[in-house]
């Protein structure tokens, strides 16, 4: 595995913006072109094995989306980790992503993943590219995302969806990422399917605005003035 790049500085954020705004306009042309076929797919005036065919395209695209977003991402930023059911993570430490695919049969779970901002400042934590998608199997009662302090996203049973959102880690402060999902059941839609959960996790410090310094800047004008005039 490739040591994380501890890289903070205008240049290297400035690299890690552009990557993450080049893989969120991927995900968004492969979501519409995801979108058509799996309308084809499921057209009832289309045979089993066309829409079976088209289900396939799908699936391949996927997997060439993962390997064209994650090529985009330049040198100084650091190798992408597998996140694991169960792990805890030092949020600054590195990008993450988790692919799960689950067959049919599989039992339902929940899956805890915990962040640590081992630095000394706020730092934001982002959800990107978060999808389930229920083709041709899906989760009973669908799949529930707890956040943090964030408000649940919840992902009915059969629907194909995803979602971003972010929020504000304090310094040491843990937060928790909770997957819940149902057992994995047939749709119909295609023999031997699978179920998918997918999403990519970043986070960066929070940087001191500039509005405030220069607020700062006139409270400590402002004081040295009035000692000035208590000496006078």
């Amino acid at each position: 595995m490739v040591s994380p790049v501890s890289c903070w500085d205008r240049t290297c954020w400035g690299a890690r913006s552009t990557a993450s705004e080049s893989r969120r306009n991927l995900a968004q042309s492969v979501f519409t072109v995801g979108k058509n076929l799996l309308a084809l797919g499921r057209d009832p005036q289309r045979s089993t094995e066309t829409n079976s065919r088209t289900l396939s395209m799908f699936d391949t695209l996927k997997v060439a989306a993962f390997a064209a977003a994650m090529a985009l991402v330049p040198a100084v930023a650091s190798a992408t980790t597998t996140l694991a059911p169960g792990g805890s993570y030092d949020l600054l430490a590195d990008d993450f992503f988790f692919d799960g695919q689950f067959n049919i049969g599989d039992a339902g779970n929940t899956y805890t993943i915990a962040f640590t901002n081992s630095s000394d400042k706020f730092a934001a934590i982002s959800i990107l590219g978060a999808t389930v998608q229920q083709l041709s199997a899906a989760f009973t009662d669908g799949v529930t995302f707890t956040f943090g302090s964030l408000d649940p996203v919840k992902i009915a049973q059969d629907v194909s969806s995803g979602f971003e959102t972010s929020l504000t880690v304090a310094a040491g402060e843990t937060v928790n990422l909770s997957v819940q999902f149902g057992q994995v059941v047939d749709t119909g839609v295609r023999k031997g399917g699978v179920a998918d959960i997918d999403f990519a996790v970043e986070a960066a410090v929070v940087p001191v605005p500039a509005a405030g310094l220069l607020l700062l800047t006139a409270m400590g004008g402002l004081a040295a003035m009035r000692r000035r005039k208590t000496v006078a």
